[in-house]
């Protein structure tokens, strides 16, 4: 499902779901309380902002840091990492700081953060904006292939042409209103 906006109301809206100080507002992931368990919730949701993981860290460590901080041993983030280094095709970037990669580059390294504990909801801000074409390929490739294997993605875009292309589901955020509609995306 694609959030979409001409700002960033999708992106409030897509990172403030989870924000246990919301008074009145309870979310629950996979039967799991937000607010009352937000740590069991974390472990069920890959959320990927569109800043860098770790400015400062190449790619490599930046993947093996986010896998342990979701509590992988060193040994099994590693393992994910390279997974996700040939999944994602990162291996040539391997040594770069973070705060040096391209937009395309950067959303793909986000993407492989939040995919380290392969949690069944992938929630993603912006992934496929101002990307090159060779990465939104690769990231639809691989949301593809974990949302046929693993779970579900909801993402924010500022395109409703890439909305209607990758999601299934389309919602329109702006202001006050919400509008729903179908896409023709898997």
């Amino acid at each position: 499902m694609a959030a979409v906006s001409d700002d960033t109301a999708a992106d409030r809206f897509l990172t403030g779901l989870l924000n246990e100080n919301r008074p009145g507002l309870t979310v629950s992931v996979y039967g799991v309380d937000a607010h009352d368990e937000p740590e069991a919730v974390e472990q069920l949701v890959g959320l990927a902002p569109s800043t860098a993981p770790r400015p400062d860290l190449p790619v490599h460590d930046a993947l093996v840091e986010s896998g342990t901080q979701k509590g992988l041993s060193p040994e099994r983030a590693e393992q994910r990492t390279s997974e996700l280094a040939d999944a994602l095709d990162l291996h040539a970037v391997r040594d770069t700081p973070c705060a040096g990669l391209s937009p395309g580059l950067l959303s793909r390294v986000s993407l492989g953060c939040a995919l380290l504990n392969a949690p069944p909801l992938l929630l993603l801000v912006r992934p496929l904006d101002d990307v090159d074409v060779a990465s939104e390929k690769i990231i639809c490739r691989v949301l593809g292939h974990y949302t046929a294997s693993t779970g579900a993605v909801l993402f924010t875009t500022r395109s409703t042409e890439v909305a209607h292309r990758v999601a299934d589901r389309l919602l329109h955020v702006g202001g006050d209103t919400q509008q729903r509609e179908e896409g023709t995306g898997r």
